[in-house]
């Protein structure tokens, strides 16, 4: 039977650049994703997406959501080098915040 290959590195990168993206998005795209999001890793997690949504807002800096991209990416990363468990969660909710665009 193959095993399937995490690369979390990749998985990190991909969720990043979605919960970045969902961050600016509508207040019920937000929420929902929000509420999924601690359901998964917890309320701290949920304060950190509604810190990037004020920060995509009010924040001056013209690269502000690359930025965010880059915390986001280095957070799941360095979360999937301590919980590697979580990696197919993590990439559930990425498809499933991708399929609700």
């Amino acid at each position: 039977m193959p095993t399937a290959v995490v690369h979390h590195a990749r998985v990190a990168w991909d969720f990043a650049q979605q919960a970045v993206a969902v961050a600016g998005d509508t207040v019920d795209r937000f929420e929902w994703f929000q509420s999924k999001l601690g359901w998964i890793l917890g309320p701290d997690s949920e304060q950190e997406l509604a810190d990037t949504r004020a920060r995509l807002v009010s924040h001056p800096r013209p690269d502000i959501r690359s930025v965010e991209i880059g915390r986001w990416r280095v957070r799941i990363e360095d979360l999937l080098n301590r919980r590697p468990d979580l990696a197919a969660q993590i990439a559930d909710l990425r498809l499933a915040a991708r399929r609700a665009a």
